[in-house]
C-alpha cells in the first residue's frame, strides 16, 4: 500500500531514531519544499487512561535488593542527529543534517519543551518520487556515539544524582552522564510507502514525534541488578566483571513516529507484567496507527521479567476486525550475527487494561497482564 502526497492528502510513517543514513542536499527547484521536525510528546497520555500509580507496586524485598528504578527525572538528555534521510526508489533525500566535524557539536536535547520542534531545521526540496524509509543518524563510520544525560531518581530511600564521574551520587547537583551506544543507528521501513509528487504547493511538514516515558533506568550495583545492565546505552562495566558494587545508569533509543497531519498524535501506554511498556501513537485526525515501542522497566525491589526482550519499536500493528489487534515488535541479531524475529508477538491485544498471550522470538508462550497507564 501507498499513500500520494499532494497539497491536501496525508501522509503517515513509522521510523525509530537511531538509525544511520546519510547524504548530499538536494539543489533549489528540484521539487516540493519539505521541512522535518523533531517533537517531544507529554509524558501524560490522552484522558481516561489508568495512571501508574494505581497500579499494585510491590514494596522492596530487602534493602538494597534489586536496587534499580525507571523512574528517573530526566532533566536533560543529549545525543547527536547527524542526519535525517526519506530513501526509496533507488533515490533518498536528506532533510536535515548537522555540518560539524563531530558529534558533541550535533547534540539535540530530546528532553526539551514537549510539543516544540526542538531540531529547527530549514527547509529543504525533495525529489519526487516513492519513499519506503527514514533514516536518522546519530554518527559517521566512527561505528559509535554518546549521548548524556541529567536527572535524578529515588532508590532505596535516598535521591542520587547522576554524576559526570562516579555515575551517581546523594550530595550536589545533578550533573551530565556519558552514555556508549555502538553503532550508528537502523534502517526503519515505513508502513506506508509516501509518494511526494512534482507540486508547488504548501510546503510538507514533517512531524517527528517521540516519547521518552520510561525511557531510561538507574541501578545502585547491588544483588539482581546485572539482568539490567546493557552493553549499549548503559554506564560503567557489567556487575558481574568487577568484584566491588558500583552503580550505573542506562538509555534505551527515543523511538519515533512521524507524520505530516496537522492534528498532534494520540499516544497509549500499556505497562506489561509491570517489567515493560508498551507504546502506540494513532494520528490525532484518523486514529490509524503510526509507530510504537516497547521499553523495559524496572521497579525497586522486584525482579524484571516482562517475558519478552523488551528494547524495540512496533513493527507489526493490524486491526483484527473484533476489537482486537495482532502486534507484533522488531527482532534484532542473535549470537552468532544472524537475525531473530519478533521479539515480541501478541495476535490479540486490546486498547484497553487486560490479560492475554503473547509470544517471544524463540515461540514460547507466556501469559500477560496490560495496565494501561497516563
Amino acid at each position: 500500500m501507498s499513500i500520494r502526497y499532494s497539497v491536501n492528502s496525508i501522509a503517515v510513517c513509522a521510523v525509530a531514531l537511531a538509525i544511520s543514513g546519510c547524504g548530499d542536499m538536494l539543489g533549489p527547484n528540484e521539487g516540493p519544499s519539505l521541512k522535518a521536525e523533531l517533537i517531544r510528546l507529554p509524558e501524560t497520555a490522552s484522558a481516561g487512561a489508568f495512571s501508574s500509580v494505581d497500579m499494585p507496586i510491590a514494596a522492596p524485598a530487602a534493602p538494597g535488593e534489586y536496587a534499580w528504578s525507571s523512574d528517573i527525572s530526566i532533566t536533560s538528555f543529549r545525543s547527536p542527529i547527524r542526519s535525517i534521510r526519506l530513501t526509496g526508489d533507488n533515490q533518498g533525500t536528506t532533510v536535515y543534517e548537522c555540518e560539524a566535524e563531530n558529534n558533541d557539536d550535533c547534540l539535540i536535547d530530546l528532553a526539551g519543551p514537549a510539543l516544540q520542534d526542538l531540531l529547527g531545521a530549514e527547509q529543504v526540496t525533495v525529489n519526487p518520487g516513492t519513499y519506503t524509509n527514514v533514516l536518522i543518524s546519530t554518527c559517521e563510520d566512527e561505528g559509535e556515539y554518546q549521548a548524556y544525560l541529567t536527572g535524578q531518581v529515588s532508590i532505596d530511600g535516598a535521591t542520587w544524582l547522576t554524576k559526570t564521574t562516579g555515575v551517581l551520587d546523594t550530595a550536589g547537583t545533578a550533573e551530565p552522564v556519558q552514555l556508549p551506544y555502538s553503532g550508528c543507528g537502523r534502517n526503519y521501513p515505513l508502513p506506508d510507502s509516501l509518494v511526494i509528487e512534482d507540486s508547488t504547493g504548501a510546503p510538507i511538514s514533517v512531524k517527528l514525534y517521540f516519547d521518552i516515558r520510561d525511557f531510561a533506568w538507574a541501578s545502585l550495583g547491588t544483588e539482581g541488578s546485572e539482568d539490567g545492565w546493557l552493553p549499549s546505552g548503559c554506564t560503567g562495566s557489567h556487575p558481574h566483571t568487577i568484584d566491588e558494587v558500583t552503580p550505573f545508569v542506562c538509555a534505551g533509543y527515543p523511538d519515533v513516529a512521524g507524520t505530516v497531519d496537522s492534528v498532534m498524535p494520540v499516544i497509549e501506554r500499556y505497562r506489561i507484567n509491570d517489567a515493560a511498556t508498551i507504546g502506540l501513537i494513532f494520528t490525532g485526525s484518523g486514529g490509524d496507527f503510526v509507530g510504537g515501542y516497547t521499553r523495559r522497566f524496572f521497579n525497586e525491589g522486584t525482579a524484571a521479567q516482562p517475558g519478552f526482550t523488551a528494547d524495540t519499536p512496533i513493527e507489526v500493528w493490524t486491526d483484527n476486525g473484533d476489537g482486537t489487534y495482532y502486534l507484533a515488535s522488531f527482532g534484532g541479531a542473535g549470537p552468532d550475527g544472524g537475525p531473530i524475529g519478533h521479539y515480541l508477538t501478541i495476535e490479540e491485544f486490546r486498547r484497553e487494561t487486560h490479560d492475554g498471550v503473547a509470544a517471544g522470538y524463540t515461540g514460547n508462550t507466556f501469559e500477560y497482564s496490560a495496565v494501561k497507564i497516563r
